[in-house]
């Protein structure tokens, strides 16, 4: 079975007479929300006094970085709220990605990268005791 569509019919959920739903109003607010959440994550990077020895330059960039998606977060939440699909396009994109973030994040502070990299570089079979640093669990890293 196919669908056709006359000229002139908008596509969408949405019927063009309804305006703005609770459900656009809500992503719209869900979008603004992470636009004030990274606008402040990035004043946190800007005035953080040692940037993991990585430099001020890099300091400077990522803080810069973290504006500019809070200020695609700010478009996106406005064009949602104008019933534009490039907001909801903007929106799927950036929660996505921040989702693959922090699941990565999450890995980093359980310990699984750094456990698989110590297992790898110790081996299983003939490794020393002094080799491997999670013999006696995590106080000999701190």
């Amino acid at each position: 079975m196919t669908t056709t569509m006359q000229a002139g019919q908008r596509s969408g959920i949405q019927p063009s007479d309804q305006g703005t739903t609770p459900q656009v109003m809500l992503v719209a607010l869900w979008q603004a929300l992470l636009g004030v959440g990274m606008v402040w994550g990035a004043i946190q990077v800007w005035n953080m006094p040692e940037f993991f020895n990585l430099g001020d330059v890099v300091q400077r960039f990522l803080a810069v970085v973290i504006l500019l998606t809070a200020l695609a977060a700010f478009a996106s939440a406005y064009t949602v709220w104008q019933l534009n699909n490039n907001g909801r396009f903007i929106a799927i994109i950036m929660n996505f990605s921040f989702f693959a973030l922090s699941i990565l994040l999450l890995g980093q502070v359980l310990g699984f990268w750094v456990s698989r990299l110590a297992m790898h570089w110790c081996g299983s079979a003939g490794a020393s005791a002094k080799a491997n640093p999670f013999e006696n669990g995590w106080s000999k890293l701190a």
